[in-house]
Formats: structure tokens, C-alpha cells, sequence
């Protein structure tokens, strides 16, 4: 898998990506491979009086679309926003 810290603005439905735009390119997901949640270390100083929902990393396996499907890892950080993370195709 290719790795990548690519800002991606994405859609959702009923809290589940269903397309996304990273490279000023759109992609539409066609299935949700994978999901798990984490968190950023809240034990260090600079995240240590950050609210939950700002530490939590959402991790989404994903096939998607554009002219092929590939297998991509979108990662939403908190108040940072989503990225692309990976991409094996």
C-alpha cells in the first residue's frame, strides 16, 4: 500500500463515507472493507485538555472508484479533518 497524507473532503451517509474528493479528483466508495477507531496519545501535554471527539482517529478500509477500483484508507483526525492515508491498487 501506497502512503499518503492527502486532505480528502467526504461525504457521508448515516456516518459512512460514500464518496470522497482528494487530488481535486472525485471517487465514489463502493464498499466499507474495514472500520476501527483509536485515539491520539491524550497523555501528552499538547492533547492533554483536547475534548474526546478532537483525539479520536477514524480508521475506514474502503474500495473506491474513479476510472478502477482501488483499495483505500481514509482517516478522519479529529478536528483535522480526513485524509487519505494508503492506496493499493
Amino acid at each position: 500500500m501506497r502512503r499518503y497524507q492527502e486532505p480528502a473532503k467526504v461525504r457521508l451517509t448515516e456516518g459512512v463515507p460514500v464518496m470522497f474528493v482528494a487530488w481535486n479528483r472525485p471517487y465514489q466508495v463502493e464498499e466499507v472493507l474495514f472500520y476501527w477507531e483509536e485515539s491520539e496519545p491524550w497523555w501528552t501535554p499538547e492533547n492533554a485538555s483536547k475534548p474526546w471527539e478532537e483525539l479520536r482517529v477514524r480508521h475506514y478500509q474502503v474500495v473506491a472508484r474513479r476510472l478502477r477500483a482501488a483499495e483505500v484508507e481514509l482517516v478522519q483526525r479529529g478536528a483535522r479533518g480526513w485524509f487519505v492515508e494508503g492506496v493499493a491498487d
